[in-house]
């Protein structure tokens, strides 16, 4: 009898160690599935930032060589200044235009300080945002990046779901999840990107985009106020992009991505959707389904404006109807009804201000 109970507890110590075996080998082949299975959200946007932090480091270099320069014609500009007061006949002939020059370096000068201090910034904002998204790999992805704020000015926030609200520089520096709503203020804008780094909406003063649902069908923002400039790259030219990016910087993310590629051809076929908030309340529906640069304003008249600049944009009316609007013409929708399309007389490029 002993040695049968002696038996029965081996067999059931042997069947207990084969099932936490299998229960290791179970989680563990997940866990390789996990790491292998590409987080294209965060890959494209990690990608985004680091090719944002080559191009602040080379601004860099470039203004602090700029002045550099600009101390050393200061220097030989002293120089002719002060020859010319100890009375150098040579150094009088040139001391009006060494006085001009030196009015002109000082003021070149402060300048390019102001600007080398925003660069240094924006530097150190991609930093940060960089150690960011490699924390979350390292962490699974507890947030689904959908964008990011890639540059701002002035007072901009960000509204979560819960109500809180943050500045681009605090919280996830930028970063963006679904449900997340930007508001710019007086004199202040903001440079968004989306759609896996296919799509960019500069948003100008006194704006308010929220992100809304995603799919890996479509993406859907809703312009609550304000007005936006919104370019959506053609998909040759964002695969190309994307693949040379890809090539420069895998050995640099911090987990596997062999399926990237793949990820990205599930995505690339994705559909934006624009919703613009008129007076009436009802939501007007804007499809830029191929690569297209358009303009889309809420006016404080209540109406809604759509002004198309590259290609063709799609737009869905409250009543089930669509209109086609082709590059160089716009559309106005009013309380109750929509305008003819109007040719686009001028365009007040605003947008690249922004960019400078």
């Amino acid at each position: 009898m002993g040695k049968l109970l002696t038996t029965m507890k081996a067999k059931k110590k042997l069947k207990t160690i084969l099932l936490l075996f299998f229960l290791f080998i179970f989680l563990s082949c997940n866990s390789v599935v996990a790491q292998s299975s590409t987080n294209f959200h965060w890959v494209s946007i990690y990608f985004e930032v680091n090719q944002l932090l080559e191009e602040v480091t080379a601004k860099i270099k470039e203004v602090e060589k700029s002045i550099e320069k600009g101390k050393q014609i200061s220097d030989q500009t002293n120089k002719i200044i002060r020859l010319a007061q100890q009375g150098d006949p040579e150094a009088k002939k040139n001391e009006s235009r060494a006085l001009a020059l030196q009015q002109e370096i000082l003021e070149t000068t402060r300048k390019n300080e102001e600007l080398l201090k925003q660069l240094q910034l924006k530097r150190d904002r991609a930093q940060r945002m960089m150690a960011y998204l490699q924390n979350m790999a390292k962490g699974g992805f507890v947030v689904n990046v959908k964008g990011m704020v890639s540059d701002f000015r002035g007072t901009v926030q960000i509204f979560k779901n819960n109500g809180q609200y943050f500045n681009p520089d605090d919280y996830t520096f930028g970063l963006l999840e679904e449900g997340d709503k930007i508001v710019t203020y007086g004199n202040s804008y903001a440079r968004v990107k989306f759609l896996e780094g296919r799509a960019e909406a500069i948003a100008d003063e006194f704006s308010e985009l929220t992100m809304e649902k995603e799919t890996d069908e479509e993406e859907i923002l809703t312009l609550n106020k304000g007005k936006i400039y919104m370019e959506l790259e053609k998909k040759d030219v964002f695969i190309d992009k994307t693949k040379k990016e890809y090539e420069k910087y895998k050995s640099t993310v911090p987990y596997d991505i062999s399926s990237f590629e793949e990820e990205m051809r599930k995505v690339i076929n994705k559909v934006l959707y624009l919703k613009l908030k008129n007076r009436s309340g009802n939501p007007t529906w804007v499809i830029g389904a191929r690569g297209t640069r358009f303009l889309a304003e809420n006016n404080a008249e209540g109406e809604s404006v759509l002004s198309v600049l590259e290609d063709t944009v799609e737009v869905f009316l409250p009543k089930n109807e669509t209109l086609a609007v082709p590059a160089g013409y716009k559309v106005i929708f009013m309380r109750d009804s929509v305008s003819q399309l109007q040719k686009i007389e001028s365009i007040d490029e605003w947008w690249e201000k922004k960019r400078q």
